[in-house]
Parts: C-alpha cells; structure tokens; sequence
C-alpha cells in the first residue's frame, strides 16, 4: 500500500480514494439479501419439482431425506447469511473514509468469504449439489470483490472499483440462483412450503 506524503497538498474529496468507493458502494448498493424467493415463486418451484419427481423415479435413491436435509440447509444457509453480513460489514466501514481500515477489513473479509467458500462445500451431497455449488459461488465471489477493493486501495486504479462491481452484480445472480436451488433441494427432500418457512425461521 503506498504511503502518504504529509507535505503534499490535501485533494479535493471528489479526488480522494475512499470518496469513489463509497460512491461505488452508493451506485451499487449492498449485496442482495439472503432470503427464501417470494410466494409465487415458491409455488413455481414446487410445482416444477413435483413433475420432476414424476419424470425422474430413477433418482429416488439420490434424494437426501427430510432430517438430512435439514441439517445439511442449516449448515449451507447459515454459512451464506454469515456471508451476506460480513460483506455488508464491509460496505458500511466504507463510510469512515480511513483508508488503512478499508484495506484491512476487505483483506480480513476476503480471507473470511474464501473459508465461508471452503465449509459450504464440506455439507455437499448428490442431493443438493448444486443448491452448494451456487452457494459457494457467491461466497467466493465476494471474496474477489473485497480482493479487488484491495487493489483499488493499494494501486489507485478505478478498473479495480470496475471489476468489484462486476463481482457484487455476479455474486447477486449467485445468490438467486442459489436460493431457487434451495426450495428445490429441499422440497425434492420431502419438505413442505411451512416446512421451508421453519427452517428460515431460525436466521430471523
């Protein structure tokens, strides 16, 4: 990271580092939150699992059941909300404008998001590979954003503030690729609709 020069002149804030990344934080907004899909969309998805299940009996024996399920959604969707809230943690330390405190906490937050990538995957079954593959995508996607954001800091080139947009927008259609493979897995699983609302209770 390079070091400041005490006699040089102050900038403009239009021209200081951490005035465009809260303006890129401003224009992006903060990542997408960690939810089941809306109503109508849940109906969708069941309806669509249903005749899958009619079309696919040779696949019964890759379904996980409903405890194991379960138990394997509380581990992957904890791991994303704890995902979502240290991204968001991030986004709202942008706010102090100390540049030394953005450069660690991305580097801190990108460390974290990288383990967060690596303990979705130790819950991964032939049942719900998929619900773990795009979770593990938006984890690890975010840990390059905040990796990117390092590299704004340290090297003061707005292709860097570029490519951590691209990376928050990617790591949004993770996340709703990821929750709709979620209803899928677990109403596949033999879960009902009040079922999944249940088990969403326990991050309210």
């Amino acid at each position: 990271m390079k070091k400041k020069d005490p006699n040089k002149p102050k900038k403009p804030v239009y021209k200081r580092v951490w005035f465009w990344i809260l303006m890129f934080f401003v224009v992006c907004g903060i990542i997408g939150t960690v939810s089941a899909p809306p109503a109508n969309q849940t109906d969708k998805t069941e309806e669509n699992t249903n005749q899958q299940q009619q079309e696919e009996q040779s696949e019964e024996s890759a379904k996980d059941s409903v405890d194991v399920a379960k138990e394997k959604d509380t581990r992957i969707y904890g791991l994303m909300k704890s995902a979502e809230a240290r991204f968001n943690g991030v986004s709202k330390n942008m706010e102090s404008g100390n540049l030394l405190d953005i450069y660690d906490d991305c580097k801190n937050a990108s460390s974290m998001l990288s383990e967060v990538y690596g303990q979705i995957g130790d819950f991964k079954t032939e049942a719900n590979k998929e619900y773990v593959q795009y979770a593990q995508f938006y984890a690890a996607t975010l840990s390059t954003a905040c990796d990117n954001i390092v590299k704004y800091v340290d090297k003061q080139e707005m292709k860097y503030l570029s490519e951590a947009k691209e990376d928050i927008q990617n790591a949004n259609s993770f996340l709703q690729q990821a929750m709709l493979q979620r209803q899928a897995y677990l109403l596949d699983s033999g879960l009902t609709t009040e079922d999944i609302e249940a088990q969403d209770a326990q991050f309210e």
